[in-house]
This record gives C-alpha cells, structure tokens and sequence, in this order.
C-alpha cells in the first residue's frame, strides 16, 4: 500500500500540472486525462448507530427534504464518471469518527452516493489545485460537534475557525456558502450540477426501493 504522504504529494503535483495546462489544451485531451471532482455521500441505513443517530438528529422536522445521507466526502481524481463506482479513492473530510478533518482511502460502492461537480468548477474558475490548497492549512483539524448541534437545532451559525463538519468544510471549499448538513448540501448540488436523475433516488434510502 502507498503511504498516505506520498499519495498526496502525487495528488498535488498532478493538479498543479493541469493547472499548468490551458482551457483550450484541457478541452483537446481525452476525458481520462482531466482530473475530475466528486462529491460523495454515505447512506445512513448501511452505517453504524452513529450514522443512524446522525441521520435522525439532522433532518428534524425536514419531511421530503429528508434524504437519510450521515456524512459526505470530496475526491479529487483522474478517474472518469463511468468508472468512479466501485474504485478505491483518496478522500478528504471532516470526521466525527476520526476525531476531525482528515485524508482517507474510501471504496466508493453501493453505500455511497456520488455527484460529479467536475462542470460547476470550471464553470466557476476554480481550480482543482485552489481547493487542494484551501485544505492544507485545515488538515489535523478537530471536528465541530457544537457548530453541528446549533445549526441544527437552533438554525444558528456558529463557526470555530479551528474546527469543521463535514458539510461545512465542502461547502466552504465549493465556496457555496454554509449546509447544516450533508441532505442539504446534497440537494443544493443538485440544483447547481442540474444533474435531475438524482431526484430519481431520493426514497431509496430509507425504504430500500427504487421511486
């Protein structure tokens, strides 16, 4: 296995080669010569009691809007859409099981579900690199379990600059404002990725059929 240092370092030295690369060259390259960004979110029913208790604490009164999704990550990868499920990815997030904001290998299978916002970062400008860049000085960070608890329950935004929950810290990166949590990240990215077969799926979740 390749130490986790090494895959980063290999991480970044291929965005800053993209990076490199003008628009016009990018667009010339074949699909799996780009590097690509996923954002993919766990499915509460195939989780532990603290993904269960996750799921139930943060969609409190939120009826439809109910996705049953507890965590969410960002990869950053070369790997194309038609290949990313099933494929072993190096992901960042923040990690309430992992004591905070943290690089992890995650095999993306059936219990996570994965939106592509490869088009809303060029759309936007943002580099591959930029957010590579932006996690930096946030890794080793503790996890927010009080900015978690006052967003849900009171709808009050109290952020420590030293601590981070998931949503919040792919939001910021995203730079898509603040999310008190993943179900509601996952609908906001579905609006801005207009990615509409998603919808498709939204009550599999909890009663495991197909709408």
């Amino acid at each position: 296995m390749i130490p986790l240092d090494q895959e980063l370092e290999t991480l970044r030295e291929t965005a800053k080669y993209f990076d490199n690369i003008s628009k016009n060259q990018i667009l010339q390259k074949l699909e799996n010569e780009k590097m690509y960004c996923y954002i993919p979110f766990y499915i509460a029913k195939y989780g532990n009691w603290i993904d269960f208790l996750i799921d139930i604490y943060t969609n409190i009164g939120k009826g439809e809007n109910d996705l049953g999704l507890s965590h969410n990550e960002i990869i950053f990868t070369k790997t194309p859409p038609n290949e990313i499920k099933g494929s072993s990815q190096l992901c960042f997030s923040s990690s309430g099981m992992d004591g905070g904001c943290r690089w992890k290998r995650i095999t993306m299978n059936d219990h996570w579900e994965i939106i592509d916002v490869t088009k809303y970062l060029e759309e936007k400008n943002i580099s591959i690199l930029s957010l590579l860049n932006k996690i930096y000085p946030e890794e080793g960070k503790k996890y927010d379990y009080l900015g978690l608890f006052f967003m849900e329950l009171f709808h009050t935004k109290i952020h420590d600059k030293n601590k981070w929950y998931c949503s919040e810290i792919v939001m910021y990166l995203l730079e898509l404002g603040y999310s008190d949590d993943p179900n509601v990240l996952y609908n906001i990215l579905i609006k801005i990725t207009e990615d509409r077969n998603k919808h498709d799926t939204k009550y599999r979740r909890k009663t495991g059929r197909e709408s």
